[in-house]
């Protein structure tokens, strides 16, 4: 799955369409809930991975977030714990997201993820610094051993609600399983729509390469007739197959099989003519007919 912020702008988008202003409006809406998770999910790796946050007044470029995770990561923080954080942050601070302007949101919760990151890495302690246990005594205390108070008898932390934690942790928990589970059930969707093409078009192997080539792979009709071109038919038509195979888990002798016995002539795609720009014009045509014959 692509890394991107589309998604999230996206449901930003739904939201404001559908008048949703809240967390709690968006909770009534379980549906809109969960792909609202999955959504922010996929922004906060987006913003994780920032190679710079722009650059000071001296012109200088600022790390980004993917550099400070790493020096995080060498000191011990985990990646993942800092993500589940940047999500929660988020959804806590929904209320208040969508009281932005539309066009502001995103960017106000990348500045939450950012905010996440920088007090991580702010809290970061000294290179050297001492490892004390809680249970250890204070120092400097005159009082007996046995009367002298420890670390943990003047450390509270009356911020951190473990309840609330681990709610939210296995709330994602639950949304990274069934999330898994759409994908494989998508994957397999996909696989069986892309062997029936191949089935319904095995007669018209031109209109085969196309599909499988412009649709599947996102191929420009001009990046597919410049490999014809250079590379030839026979060995461009075999490798956009392998390429389908590899990316969609289905084993390449299927696609093999249902286009047997019929041959992918040069002339069909026009490139005996060597010319880039016939070809393109000749691969459009190709893919609109190839959607025709497989909406019929």
């Amino acid at each position: 799955m692509k890394t991107t912020c589309e998604s999230f702008v996206n449901i930003l988008n739904i939201l404001h369409k559908e008048g949703i202003m809240s967390k709690a409006a968006l909770m009534l809406k379980e549906n809109l809930y969960t792909s609202f998770w999955f959504a922010a999910q996929d922004f906060v790796n987006y913003v994780l991975r920032s190679k710079t946050s722009g650059v000071n007044e001296n012109g200088e470029v600022i790390p980004g977030n993917i550099h400070k995770i790493e020096a995080l990561e060498n000191r011990g923080v985990s990646k993942e714990d800092i993500h589940s954080d940047c999500v929660i942050k988020i959804i806590d601070k929904l209320d208040l997201v969508l009281k932005q302007p539309l066009e502001k949101q995103k960017n106000y919760c990348y500045r939450i993820c950012n905010n996440v990151v920088n007090d991580q890495f702010r809290k970061l302690p000294p290179a050297e610094f001492e490892v004390l246990s809680l249970q250890d005594t204070v120092k400097g205390s005159s009082v007996s051993a046995e009367d002298a108070c420890t670390y943990e008898d003047l450390i509270g932390d009356d911020t951190y609600n473990a309840e609330r934690m681990f709610i939210e942790q296995e709330t994602i928990s639950e949304l990274t399983a069934i999330l898994k589970e759409r994908e494989a059930i998508e994957a397999t969707a996909k696989r069986e729509a892309i062997l029936k093409e191949i089935a319904l078009l095995s007669k018209k192997p031109a209109e085969v390469l196309v599909r499988m080539a412009c649709t599947h792979l996102n191929m420009k009709p001009r990046e597919l007739a410049k490999r014809l071109v250079e590379d030839g038919v026979d060995y461009t038509y075999a490798n956009v197959l392998l390429e389908v195979s590899k990316e969609n888990g289905i084993k390449v002798d299927h696609l093999r099989d249902a286009i047997a016995g019929n041959k992918l002539t040069a002339e069909s795609v026009k490139a005996e003519t060597m010319d880039e720009e016939i070809v393109s014009a000749q691969i459009s045509r190709l893919v609109y007919r190839a959607n025709k014959n497989l909406n019929k």
